[in-house]
């Protein structure tokens, strides 16, 4: 295995590599199919090879197709949207990148001998849980072409992926084969608990109509790309219910077939894990909050998350920046507070010790 040094600058994520002061995010790694009977690359970044207070944690897993293309976005991205402390969109995610052999082979989805779906499910999951730290958590994320291969796999195969995100997925493709095919399989899909975001740019080429409603007025091929995505959508907006919200679709009548790739990565996000943002906070800091009720907001924050992921979440296993905030806020009981809520959580945690006698101190002078 051999690894990517990156040297890139983008909007979420700038990354500069000098000489000898090298930032490393991520690696080559490869497998051996048996089912396509070929080596198949993916590029990996594990959160915790570069941020040192994610040592030893297990993390949710990202997979995105066209991993060239898409690998060094989706990485910056989950690594800012996730250590924005307040504001996180996202937990800390591995993203794994899935290089191309031959992409019309893979992406475009045969429904009776589909090879690149069982790769998928009895290869490629399994080989990254054994070699690297994951959770039992996955998304999925597809453009075009791609775009309609994880429409497929959330259709046939729904367990395998907790939130999908399409861009601009080609439903249209071969002139509509592929949808008019599994019409029925679409009528009766549900998500159920699985999430799914579908973006759609503008991709009609003379007639830049921005009214959804003309647009499926059109009956030329021109506007097909687009009808189809839209019909999709409404078919599966049809079955959400009002107080869980599965699915979830946007026009950008602004963005092209290539440049809304990481705007609606990072909106599929947020659609994703519209739960994960820390909303207490507010309510935590406020002088006024008791202790009691701050380890309460901070507590259930966590219980929240462990339900929508499906596995236990505890706070941070060194919480010393909060409680050191605390202190120096002078609200020295939600300190003292937060610092045996965090050694009960974390009995090996050794810095929150630490602060136990000068804070019980500082209590009793009050």
């Amino acid at each position: 295995m051999r690894k990517i040094l990156i040297a890139i600058v983008f909007v979420y994520f700038s990354i500069t590599l000098y000489a000898q002061n090298e930032i490393v995010i991520g690696k080559k790694d490869t497998l051996f199919s048996k089912v396509l009977n070929e080596k198949r690359e993916i590029w990996v970044s594990v959160p915790s090879d570069y941020r040192d207070n994610l040592k030893n944690q297990k993390f949710p897993v990202v997979f995105v197709l066209d991993g060239p293309d898409n690998f060094f976005s989706v990485v910056g991205m989950v690594d800012r949207f996730s250590n924005n402390i307040g504001n996180e969109v996202c937990p800390p995610m591995i993203v794994v990148g899935l290089v191309n052999t031959d992409r019309n082979r893979d992406f475009y989805p045969e429904k009776n001998n589909d090879l690149f779906e069982k790769f998928l499910k009895d290869e490629l999951l399994s080989y990254v849980d054994r070699n690297y730290p994951t959770q039992p958590y996955r998304i999925f994320i597809g453009h075009s072409l791609a775009g309609l291969r994880v429409v497929k796999t959330a259709i046939f195969d729904k367990d395998l992926f907790n939130g999908i995100i399409a861009i601009e997925p080609s439903l249209g493709d071969k002139k509509n084969k592929w949808y008019d095919e599994t019409r029925g399989e679409i009528e009766k899909f549900s998500l159920g608990t699985k999430r799914m975001y579908v973006a759609m740019g503008q991709t009609m080429h003379y007639n830049q109509i921005q009214d959804t409603a003309l647009i499926k007025k059109d009956t030329t091929s021109d506007s097909n790309h687009m009808r189809r995505i839209m019909e999709f959508s409404e078919k599966m907006i049809s079955k959400n219910t009002f107080n869980n919200p599965d699915f979830q679709w946007k026009f950008y009548p602004e963005e092209t077939h290539q440049s809304l790739v990481q705007i609606s990565i990072y909106d599929g996000l947020k659609f994703i894990f519209n739960w994960y943002k820390p909303v207490f906070w507010n309510e935590f800091f406020y002088a006024g909050t008791t202790s009691e009720r701050a380890i309460e907001l901070y507590d259930n924050y966590f219980k929240t998350l462990s339900v929508n992921l499906g596995y236990v979440v505890k706070s941070p296993f060194d919480d010393s920046m909060l409680i050191w905030y605390l202190d120096y806020k002078m609200q020295y009981d939600k300190a003292l507070a937060l610092a045996k809520y965090n050694i009960a959580v974390h009995p090996d945690s050794e810095k929150p010790k630490e602060w136990i006698d000068k804070l019980e101190k500082k209590v009793n002078k009050k």
